[in-house]
Order: C-alpha cells, then structure tokens, then sequence
C-alpha cells in the first residue's frame, strides 16, 4: 500500500492572563490542543492530529512534527509547527 504525504501549519497563541497556551490549524478544521507549556502541546498534538483524521475518514500512518518559528511574538500568531502526516492511499 503507498503512502500520501502532506504538511499541516500549526499556530499556537498563549493566553497571556493564565499563559496557557493553544495549538490549532486552518489547515485541518477542528484541531485544537491546550496546554500548559509548550512541552504539552507538542505531546498532545500528533495523537490529537491522528485521532481528528481518522474521525473525519483519513486515517494516517505517521505524524511527524517540526518546529518552524522559534521566535516569541507578543501580539500575533506565528506557526510554530508543521505536522507533516502520512495518509493511507
């Protein structure tokens, strides 16, 4: 059985009141992930991807993620992930 392979972008905002933090995607509608640090959103984030796909009909085989942006920006959203994710053909 091949493989499809496609990249997710994943921005992630803190709550600057409670410095939690959130993950999503407008890549993949639906993807959501809170997380106290930044160490529980990238934990989260594959198993939530996996899960999200095959409840929409696509399962996938892999997720790998790379960060994108290290830099802090206080006022926008950055990506700071890129979820790059093997589909079943």
């Amino acid at each position: 059985m091949s493989e499809r392979n496609s990249s997710i972008n994943i921005q992630v905002k803190v709550h600057t009141p409670t410095s939690m933090l959130a993950a999503f995607s407008d890549d993949l509608q639906g993807l959501l992930v809170v997380g106290a640090n930044w160490q529980e959103i990238e934990a989260k984030l594959p198993g939530a991807i996996s899960e999200l796909m095959d409840a929409m009909g696509t399962p996938i085989t892999d997720v790998e993620l790379v960060p994108v942006n290290e830099s802090e920006s206080d006022w926008v959203a950055q990506p700071r992930f890129r979820a790059d994710i093997s589909r079943a053909a």
